[in-house]
Order: C-alpha cells, then sequence, then structure tokens
C-alpha cells in the first residue's frame, strides 16, 4: 500500500514540474532550431565530416622490423 503512495506522489511531483515549465510555439521553436543548425553546420561531423588528416582514429603507421 504505501508503495503505491509512493509512486503516485513521485508521479505527482513529475506533473507539478511539467506544469510549471515554459512552452514555446512550434513556429518560433523551429525557426530557432534552424538558425542554430545553419550557424554551427561547419562543426557538424554528420554534414562535414573528418578528413584524413583530422581523423584521430586513423591506424598509426608501423614500423617494421627487418
Amino acid at each position: 500500500m504505501s508503495t503505491r503512495v509512493e509512486l503516485l506522489q513521485n508521479e505527482l511531483a513529475q506533473l507539478e514540474k511539467e506544469v510549471k515549465m515554459e512552452r514555446m510555439r512550434t513556429s518560433e521553436t523551429t525557426s530557432e532550431i534552424v538558425q542554430f543548425c545553419q550557424k554551427h553546420q561547419q562543426q557538424d561531423r554528420l554534414l562535414r565530416p573528418l578528413t584524413v588528416a583530422e581523423n584521430p582514429y586513423k591506424e598509426k603507421k608501423s614500423c617494421a622490423v627487418l
């Protein structure tokens, strides 16, 4: 019984947090997201992949022992 009460109290606390959260219109938010993406597109590795020289995971040249 007490676990049920605790679960309901936790759910109520979460709902109270969500009610206090500031909401924004989708039309405002999408324009901000587009601006952010355009501003940071040069650093985006999905749009501009690493060159061989920049790649920290490239294989190191091995030393051949004769």
